[in-house]
């Protein structure tokens, strides 16, 4: 098979693989967690700027009341968000091991729970 012409196929690794899903699954955590989308609401004038933004690493901030927060919950998301919006693909976290930190965070939510329970 030549693989040469294969769309997307080069000697580099490609830029559009599942990193960039993980990084997308940061904007869809910071929407659950905040109800609004981590960018705002798209609008045309404001996409080059917003480009420029995620080229730069910039993640979205939080507003003060998600960011200062002691709430275990919380600091799970933003803590998923994070690794979900590390800049260096090859850093970045893999989707399965996102999903492992947010199932370790709720087993202890749901123990404390318990405990306070009695």
């Amino acid at each position: 098979i030549n693989t040469t012409n294969m769309i997307g196929y080069s000697d580099n690794p490609p830029l559009l693989n599942e990193k960039v899903d993980v990084y997308a699954l940061g904007s869809v955590i910071y929407d659950l967690l905040t109800g609004h989308s981590p960018r705002g609401k798209m609008k045309e004038e404001l996409k080059a700027g917003v480009r420029e933004k995620v080229l730069r690493g910039e993640p979205p901030t939080l507003p003060n009341y998600f960011e200062k927060s002691s709430d275990p919950a919380i600091k799970a998301m933003k803590n998923a968000m994070r690794k979900c919006w590390e800049k260096d693909p090859a850093k970045r976290a893999s989707a399965k091991d996102i999903a492992n930190d947010l199932m370790k965070a709720s087993i202890q939510l749901q123990k404390a729970e318990k405990q306070k329970k009695g």
